[in-house]
């Protein structure tokens, strides 16, 4: 299990995420004007569930190590999220 820990805007400790949902978080983090967070995720090697949300672009996963672009809410409650057809070795941000 991955844990995290939440930092408020000014920088303080906020709180603790601990990740159940067997997902590998990337340290790919931009935030929007409501405090919701955006990151990369990818299953872990082990796990084949789908962890896409329905009616996002993609919901299930497709190709092996694919990345997933995943929303949070400023108390880490998963939004939505979607597959988005790269594997780690493609996936880049600017």
């Amino acid at each position: 299990m991955n844990t995290f820990i939440k930092l408020t805007p000014d920088g303080t400790y906020g709180n603790i995420l601990s990740n159940s949902d067997n997902l590998m978080y990337d340290f790919v983090i931009n935030f929007d004007n409501s405090g919701n967070i955006y990151t990369l995720a990818h299953n872990k090697s082990d796990d084949d569930t789908d962890f896409g949300t329905s009616g996002t672009y993609k919901p299930n996963k497709t190709v092996e190590a694919e990345y997933l672009l995943v929303k949070l809410s400023p108390t880490f409650e998963k939004i939505w999220a979607t597959y988005i057809s790269v594997s780690g070795s493609q996936c880049r941000v600017k």
